[in-house]
């Protein structure tokens, strides 16, 4: 889990919002909010969180709820990409796997009969 970097005021002060906003989307179970020494820190991922929340409740007029359901699709759909990523993969391996496996196939029986063998030469008298 990557450590907490940058405090909630700071947060607050780049991106425009106030720090009761930034608490406001924690007790909505938008982002985690990690304290240490009677500070509040978020981590990388909370703070993207806060901008996109940000971003769709101005330009969308999305409400808290709905950033939340928007949210909630969103990483189910970037964990849908990463399974789709891993089956192609798999599937890309079986394709060469199963090009490998032909291409030993069909090298033996040449190599035993060797290549003149398997191609009718032309006589002059055919």
């Amino acid at each position: 889990m990557p450590r907490p970097i940058i405090t909630i005021t700071q947060v607050a002060r780049h991106l425009g919002v106030s720090t009761r906003t930034i608490r406001i989307y924690e007790e909505e179970g938008l982002i985690t909010v990690e304290r240490a020494g009677g500070r509040c820190f978020l981590r990388p991922k909370d703070v993207e969180v806060i901008a996109l929340t940000e971003r769709l409740k101005q330009d969308l007029g999305v409400n808290v709820a709905g950033v939340g359901v928007i949210l909630e699709m969103r990483n189910k759909m970037i964990e849908l990409q990463k399974q789709i990523d891993l089956m192609e993969r798999d599937f890309q391996e079986r394709v060469r796997q199963a090009l490998e496996e032909q291409r030993r196939d069909m090298q033996g029986p040449l190599e035993r009969r060797g290549v003149r063998a398997m191609i009718k030469v032309r006589d002059e008298d055919d």
